[in-house]
Parts: C-alpha cells; structure tokens; sequence
C-alpha cells in the first residue's frame, strides 16, 4: 500500500495503478477517453501503412505512435510539465494536482482538436437542455448536429467537465463513409475521435485483433484491417459498440424495449434465460466446469437438456445473420458431459427447518427440488411412477437420452440432500391434506401431462389404437407393446416422430408417419426429420384420419382425407 496526495486529498493506493485509475477509485474525476475500467491506459500502439473505411483503403503513416487523447493530464509535483494521468504509476508520496489553470487550458486545446472535425453544434448549444435534436430552433445542418447519443455520451459529459468556449471553431465535415454494409454493425467514421478504445478492445480483450489505425495529416484514422469486418477477423461480439464513447459504432437493431434483449437475444430467448454468452465464453477459455456452474444457476439438469432442448436461443442468435448460429445446445451438452465427473459440489443453505413436498419427480419438480434445498429447505419429492424423470424419462425415447446421463444428474440433485420416494400417487397413498399433517408446510404440484389428446373419430377406442405418449411410457419402462410389422403414426410433431422411430426399436418392419401438415410445416424438429427418414419412415403429408377400420374386432387399417390447409396461428 501506498500514500498519494491529490488536491490536497491524501489517498492510499492498494497494488500497482496509474495515477488516474487511484483518482477514480477515490471519487476524483479526471476527464479522459481514450482510457477505460476494462482497458487501462492507451498502450504503446503504432500505426500501420492502410485501414479500410467502408470498403475502401485509407492510406497514412506507418509506425506513428499512438498519443492518446491527452485530456487526462495532472501536475505533480517534482516534475516537470503536464503528464498523462493515465501513462503515469501512483508513487508514495506524490502530490498530485488535477485542477490548475494550465491544466484548464492544455486541456481545452486538446478538446477543440478532437471537436473541430465532429459534429459539436448542440455542445455549444444555449438551449441544448430539453432538445429532441430533430427540429433545431438555430436552423443547424442536421450534419452538425450531436448524434443519437446526446444526453448520455462520453464525449459530452468530458466536454462538458472541462468547459466550451463560446468561439470554438467551425465544424470541418471530413465526409467519410458510413458503413452500414456491415452485418449487425454501423460504423460512422464522421463521429470516430480516434480513442482507438475499439482497437485496443478487440485485441486485447477479444483476441481478434481486427481493427487498426493509420496516421494522416497528423490525424488518427481508424478502421478494419481488412475490406471488409468478416475478412479482417471480426467476432461480432458487439464489445467494440460497447466502448465507444460516441456514436461512431452502434448496432444495427435499435429498437424500443429492455436495451439487454436485443442485443443478446440468445438468453432472452432462452426459456431458462441462462446466461449464454457468459458459458459459452469459458468454455472457449477451456474452464468448462466454470462454465457448468454457470448454466446450473439456471437448470439443474444441464446433460440433458444438452440433448434435448428445443433451442430457441439458436434462432434468435445474431451470429446467424452472418453465417451460422452458434452451436449453443451442444455446448451445454459439452459442458455438461466434461464436468459431470466433475459435478460441482452442491452449495446447500443453512437448514431452516422448513419442510417441502414436490407432488412429481418431471423437470420441474426436480427443479423445484434443486433450487429450494439450496435455499436451506428440506425437499421430499413424492413420484408415482418406479422412475424418477417425468417425462425425460418415460416420454423422451432413450435414443434420444441415454437413461444413464439422466440418471446421473438425478443423483446429483439427490446429493442435495433431496429424497425421491418413488411409487407414490397423490391421492391413493397420499393426500394434500395428510401431506401438512406429516409436517410440510408447502406442497409443489409438478405432476405434469401423462395423458395424450384423443382424435374424436370413429374407431379411436379398437385394440391396437395405441395413444403416443401412452406408447413411449411402456417402452421406456420396459412394459411389452404389442404392435404388428406395418405401423402407422398420426402427428407431425416431436412425439409422432418420435413414436414412429421408436417402432421401429421395438420390431416394426414397416412404419408410415401421416400428417395434417405439409413438409414444411410440420412442427416437429428438422432434424427428428431427417432422423426418422433415414431410418426408414415414410412421411406422407396432407392428409387426416377419418376413421378407423376394423377386421374381427381390432383395428386393421385408417381411412384418410386430404388436407389442403392448416391454422397459420
């Protein structure tokens, strides 16, 4: 630790850090911006020859330096001239001054050379307060306007910290490219200050290093390395946006609403909302099990929804608009599956006394189970059937989810100190009323849909009409299914598809699947599809039963009629 003196403020400075950053940690703004929290100060960066600009090369000096924006500056004392608050290591001792009159006006000067090529009219603006920048009282071009950011940019609240002079310069339009060309960023490089921040932050954070910067006319000039973002090595992870402090770079996708579900839609589409980016990122840093813990904030039942989850994440990610989704399902899975000997071991809360039935051992009991035991709560989850799982266990065939992945996270919830009593019917062994006079003060029902919709035409009721969900239950639990060599499915949803290829498993030479809807339009997933083709499933499409046929008391055949359209909603 270390003593500092600023404005007469005597500070102690825990571990190495610049004079600026022990400023702001103390409450003591220095104005700056070209250093950042995430970045530190600007690094020793220098030029290179050419950058692109809306597709276009911009040539300038090579091996120039990188100055920063040199509006940080102090005095300390012993030293001679104004230094850079952030380039400069706190020393014990220094006396440090951050408001003087040289100050005031060094860094004024430095401000109008940023200004004189941005649109700066509304900081000098008397009547800037209030202003919906659209209809301007003073008749300004619209170029010379603040952009969208005015009232919450960087910029502004520094200009506003060290004071405009009445008789700044005129603005002087550089006329450079607005990129909107560009998948889900825009780049307007009439607004860029030449911070460099976004440089620095995909290099030094992101790893991409895709932007640079050029010299012209003792100008910064900054831009991508190569025509274009995808070809310089752009990410897309929006960081950049994220650090500007003007609005030279933003999103494409501005629209009204909570700002966090646009511009990451992956969690906000996420059923769970578990944090995607957060995961996905260490797993790329290879701390997968950090990566686990993270989606067991969420769910507790990572492995298999690896498997299974329907990933509406992976439709609404933003990397789809540039090429492919990211792979976000299977990298759940990965986490699971390469922590999962390595399972987190369970933060249980202190115990409190409080005692909790769970009426069904499904996804959302176990859940329930999972969370409220870390709460400190002890968990009895009450399940009729000889399995825990609901219906992960006896609904989603085991092709589709290995018994011994769900198994094992089971016993992980377990581990928490949760019982499963299995083979106990609400109703029959117990009833809500017996359950508070054991002593539970809350019941959680979560005894889900075991029952599949019936088609109300004739003939549904004939042996050898098997009801899907009802099909898939027996098989899972080892029940014989008598079911002949030729099978027809109706449904074209995940569990039609799914019956129709676990007939197969069971002995069926020959299954057709017939639906309502056509290709598609079937709801089930694409890939289940796929799946069941290439197992040998014929798909027709178009048509539904009318009635069922009999031969001698059981069911030997279905009358269909087409299908020319289907509710669109």
């Amino acid at each position: 630790m270390m003593k500092i003196t600023i404005d007469d403020k005597d500070i102690e400075v825990m571990g190495e850090k610049s004079v600026l950053e022990a400023a702001l940690e103390a409450g003591i703004y220095i104005p700056h911006l070209c250093s950042h929290p995430q970045l530190g100060a600007s690094s020793d960066m220098k030029s290179q020859k050419q950058v692109y600009q809306g597709g276009k090369a911009r040539e300038g000096e090579e091996g120039i330096p990188f100055e920063g924006c040199n509006l940080c500056l102090v005095e300390v004392e012993g030293r001679e001239g104004l230094i850079q608050s952030c380039k400069t290591q706190a020393e014990n001792g220094m006396l440090i001054r951050t408001e003087t009159e040289g100050l005031s006006k060094a860094r004024g000067e430095n401000l109008v050379k940023l200004l004189v090529t941005h649109p700066h009219a509304c900081l000098v603006c008397a009547q800037a307060q209030g202003c919906d920048r659209k209809i301007c009282s003073l008749q300004i071009p619209e170029p010379e306007r603040c952009c969208f950011k005015f009232g919450v940019c960087e910029l502004q609240k520094v200009a506003d910290f060290i004071g405009m002079e009445k008789g700044l310069p005129p603005y002087e339009p550089l006329n450079l490219p607005v990129n909107e060309s560009e998948p889900l960023l825009k780049r307007d490089y009439n607004l860029c200050i030449g911070c460099l921040r976004c440089v620095r932050a995909c290099k030094e954070i992101r790893g991409a290093d895709a932007l640079g910067f050029t010299v012209t006319e003792g100008r910064v000039v900054g831009g991508s390395k190569g025509a274009t973002l995808k070809e310089s090595g752009c990410q897309f992870c929006g960081y950049c946006v994220e650090i500007c402090p003007t609005g030279a770079l933003s999103d494409k996708e501005i629209r009204a609403g909570k700002r966090e579900d646009y511009l990451v839609p992956c969690k906000n589409h996420c059923p769970a909302g578990i944090d995607v980016p957060r995961y996905t990122r260490l797993i790329r840093e290879g701390a997968s099990e950090e990566a686990l813990k993270v989606i067991l904030e969420k769910v507790p039942l990572p492995a298999a929804l690896g498997r299974v989850c329907f990933h509406p994440c992976e439709t609404a990610c933003r990397r789809g608009s540039l090429d492919q989704p990211v792979a976000i399902c299977a990298l759940k899975r990965y986490a699971a599956d390469v922590g999962i000997q390595a399972y987190p071991q369970p933060t249980i809360g202190q115990g409190n006394g409080k005692n909790v039935a769970v009426i069904g051992s499904g996804p959302a009991g176990l859940t329930a189970a999972y969370y409220l035991a870390g709460k400190g709560h002890k968990v009895t989850i009450l399940e009729k059937l000889p399995v825990a799982g609901g219906m992960l266990a006896v609904g989603i065939p085991e092709y589709r989810l290995p018994r011994n992945i769900l198994e094992a996270e089971i016993q992980a919830i377990e581990k928490r100190g949760i019982e499963i009593k299995r083979g106990v019917t609400l109703g029959k062994d117990v009833t809500v009323e017996s359950l508070k006079d054991d002593g539970f003060q809350a019941i959680f029902v979560a005894t889900g849909l075991h029952r599949s919709l019936g088609l109300k035409v004739a003939g549904e009721d004939l042996p050898g009409v098997l009801k899907g969900v009802e099909f898939l239950r027996a098989v899972s639990l080892g029940n014989e299914v008598n079911m002949g060599n030729r099978v027809i499915v109706i449904g074209g949803g995940n569990v039609a598809v799914d019956v129709a290829r676990t007939s197969l498993r069971v002995g069926a030479q020959e299954v057709s699947l017939v639906c309502l809807e056509q290709r598609e339009e079937m709801p089930a997933w694409e890939d289940e599809i796929e799946g069941a083709l290439e197992e040998g499933v014929s798909i027709i499409n178009g048509f539904g039963p009318k009635r069922f046929l009999a031969h001698q008391g059981t069911v030997s055949g279905v009358e269909f009629m087409r299908c020319t359209a289907v509710f669109d909603e």
